[in-house]
């Protein structure tokens, strides 16, 4: 495949205000194996680690200048965090982590960000 631009870049981030563990895998496991596929697809992954609020990813987002900001949900409390990033980031690509985000941004790696949205489909 042939870009059409330079490599998406990614800024991968965990809530740290989880406070129930995810029921099914260990802390990270979901975030890893999404930085590792869409490094194997060819986007620039920049593992933000753990953020305890909202101002902290914005901060890390000013600075890392991502197109695509990805939120790790392990609980609840995680799925609030990620609607006040998406509140907090109108103009930015911010997606759950997980097999269909990776699919997505790996569809379009090398490609313009204005094919990203923030629909789930």
């Amino acid at each position: 495949m042939t870009a059409a631009g330079p490599p998406p870049r990614v800024v991968l981030v965990e809530p740290g205000s989880v406070t129930e563990p995810p029921s099914i895998e260990p802390p990270g496991t979901v975030t890893v194996r999404t930085a590792r596929a869409l490094r194997d697809a060819g986007a620039e992954v920049v593992y933000a680690g753990w953020l305890p609020t909202v101002d902290a990813v914005l901060r890390t987002v000013e600075q890392e200048d991502p197109d695509v900001v990805g939120v790790t949900v392990a609980a609840d409390a995680d799925r609030e965090f990620l609607a006040r990033i998406r509140a907090a980031l109108p103009g930015l690509v911010v997606l759950e982590t997980g097999p269909e985000v990776t699919d997505r941004v790996a569809r379009v790696a090398g490609h313009s960000p204005s094919r990203w949205s923030n629909d789930p489909r």
